[in-house]
């Protein structure tokens, strides 16, 4: 059995490989190397460990990514969607060796829930048979069968999309022949469509003009306006992930990453990043534009671009100069120039400093119309001055063993910089050559004075807001207030969470959750249906909790929210009557860690007709149950 199903695989794969033409992106060859996976490495996202030999009957795709590069975060989504469109391929992530060494367990696990990574993730650390050969373009996916033996390795993202069409290529006869399982294997269990107020925000601006914080909720697609005082007073996109202009409700995002403020002029520009497209939001008529890159993902970087003519790569950091947009084009390792007025976008790093960047990342400018740009490479933060010269700058002369842990933002004020170091959870000042930390340091959500046990998880975007700095701290989902001078930092507090879900369907987002079968009897039932929450939770008042009788035309809603724990239904006992639909949206919130969970639901009660059974009917059922 094992040599025909070897003997069949070779076949579709030399088949498809035949097909590829001489001058296409395309890469495969055959690997002499074999490959285990390691039991004794780290293990993220997985009930327990497994070699190759456990899975007879799968393929096994081992992904080798870099999380430094926006390239490898579009490698992950993608095998993130092909383990779920081809469950006979068995994903095993490993982060490349380089990497390995910063990263802990934490570290990972963090990344697992950033990308929802749907499948095993392994720490390459010094195990030789995860390691890349060194031409090798990153990501690269080897293809092992269960002898521990490489069929193929697929190189950069033109690979993972040649991968794609030989797993397509494979008919149905042919999978069975294979005997491979549609089931999950050794997957850790995801939770249900359940939501946080916001889920990795990346970057904030500050509006002097309105006192109004703007801010990327990147994975709920989505952008928030909140008040100093912590109030959210708009949420600009529906929260579905996808490309749509037009009014603030219905338009969509794919990973808004960050912004830039055109305060005179009420318009605030986005990076959407993996809708490879900058948009603009008008403050004032509420309405969001697509202004550069056709949504397409541009592989090679194009000499112009106007407006939205042709395709661009993974824009992220932004940076409004008079009527300038810089834009960091971190899928070309380059920065942009995007004219406002021209409506016009051209590279402003000439050719031969292009080198210098690697997956720019976020932006800054000083009063002398430098640019300071942060990317991960290791020397953290370049200066690009007006004659388009890169410099760096060595932040980390005191301190150059956190040189290779990398920056995320950074803002200049006068003389200071202020940075954001994720990995290493703080927020740093730079002023003459000297570097300090402002707050964190360790891996946490403690608040307190410096020099106290402040504690960040992961902080990214950094703004200004009066005196105080305010710190995007993705890990914790969170804004936090820090106080350069008095050195306190503390977390903001949002109020009026209604309206962070108030676009949110149940019937486009949510779940359909099905109870047990209830005997329904002669008459007018009533079904009465308990919330029977954990009690580390409790509802939020200000949260949206609302019930809605899907079939009202049949069954009637008495009385009852999720808020209120309960909901009582009158239901006539009939043949016809085939089941209870209740659309809900359920707001709470964890008493200790203030931590607030959405999740819109079609609840499901199906009715079985008999007119000798009982007409009161009490059930009990947790909406949240999977957080418990």
């Amino acid at each position: 059995m094992r040599i025909s199903i070897i003997a069949l695989l070779c076949l579709v794969m030399s088949t498809a490989n035949a097909q590829i033409k001489r001058d296409s992106l395309y890469y495969f060859k055959k690997a002499e190397q074999g490959v285990v996976l390691p039991q004794n490495a780290t293990w993220v996202n997985a009930l327990k460990t497994f070699s190759v030999f456990d899975v007879p009957d799968r393929f096994v795709a081992i992904h080798i990514w870099n999380p430094a590069d926006v390239n490898s975060h579009a490698s992950v989504l993608e095998m993130n969607r092909l383990q779920e469109e081809y469950p006979y391929m068995l994903v095993v992530s490993v982060i490349d060796e380089i990497n390995s060494a910063l990263l802990s367990k934490e570290d990972v696990e963090f990344l697992v829930g950033k990308y929802r990574i749907n499948h095993p993730v392994i720490l390459a650390e010094d195990h030789e048979g995860l390691k890349r050969n060194p031409k090798e373009r990153l990501p690269v996916v080897k293809v092992v069968r269960n002898d521990a033996e490489v069929y193929g390795v697929f190189e950069g993202e033109e690979g993972i999309d040649e991968l794609e069409v030989q797993m397509a290529s494979m008919s149905e006869g042919q999978i069975e022949v294979l005997g491979v399982r549609t089931d999950e294997f050794q997957s850790s269990p995801t939770m249900s469509n359940i939501r946080r107020a916001m889920s990795y925000p990346t970057a904030i601006q500050a509006s002097n003009k309105y006192g109004e914080w703007y801010v990327t909720d990147t994975n709920n697609n989505r952008i928030l306006i909140v008040d100093s005082d912590g109030q959210i007073n708009e949420v600009i996109g529906s929260g579905v992930e996808g490309d749509r202009d037009g009014k603030w409700g219905a338009c969509q995002f794919n990973q808004p990453t960050d912004l830039a403020l055109d305060d005179a002029k009420d318009l605030l520009y986005v990076s959407d990043t993996h809708n490879h497209k900058v948009k603009v939001i008008d403050l004032k008529n509420k309405t969001v534009k697509s202004i550069l890159g056709n949504g397409t993902r541009a592989y090679k970087p194009e000499t112009r671009i106007d407006s939205t003519s042709g395709p661009i790569s993974f824009p992220k950091g932004l940076l409004l100069k008079e009527s300038k947009l810089v834009v960091a084009m971190a899928g070309h390792n380059q920065l942009w120039s995007y004219d406002v007025n021209v409506k016009s976008a051209l590279p402003k790093v000439l050719d031969e400093t292009i080198s210098n960047l690697t997956s720019p990342n976020q932006l800054a400018s000083d009063v002398d119309g430098n640019i300071y740009v942060t990317d991960n490479s290791k020397t953290g933060l370049q200066k690009i001055t007006l004659t388009n010269k890169v410099e760096q700058v060595n932040v980390f002369a005191t301190d150059s063993a956190s040189m290779q842990y990398g920056l995320e933002d950074v803002l200049v004020a006068g003389e200071k910089m202020y940075l954001t170091q994720p990995l290493k959870h703080r927020v740093l000042q730079f002023e003459d050559g000297k570097l300090t930390v402002v707050a964190g340091g360790e891996a946490g959500s403690e608040d307190g004075k410096k020099g106290s046990l402040t504690s960040f998880n992961y902080p990214s975007g950094i703004g200004f807001s009066g005196d105080n700095l305010i710190v995007v701290d993705q890990g914790n989902m969170s804004l936090r207030s820090v106080s350069p001078k008095k050195g306190k930092t503390s977390t903001v507090r949002f109020t009026r969470f209604d309206k962070l879900f108030r676009n949110i369907e149940a019937f486009n987002e949510g779940d359909r959750v099905f109870l047990e079968p209830i005997v329904i009897g002669r008459g007018m039932n009533s079904v009465y249906v308990q919330f029977d929450l954990d009690e580390k939770y409790t509802w939020l008042s200000d949260g949206r909790n609302e019930v809605f009788m899907e079939r009202a035309g049949m069954n009637t809603l008495i009385s009852g929210s999720p808020s209120r724990g309960f909901v009582e239904t009158e239901v006539p006992g009939s043949e016809m009557n085939l089941y209870i639909s209740l659309q809900l949206y359920c707001t709470i919130q964890d008493k200790e860690t203030k931590e607030v969970y959405f999740r819109p639901l079609v609840l499901v009660v199906p009715l079985e007709y008999d007119p000798n059974g009982k007409i009161s009917h009490d059930l009990k059922w947790n909406p949240f149950e999977e957080l418990d």
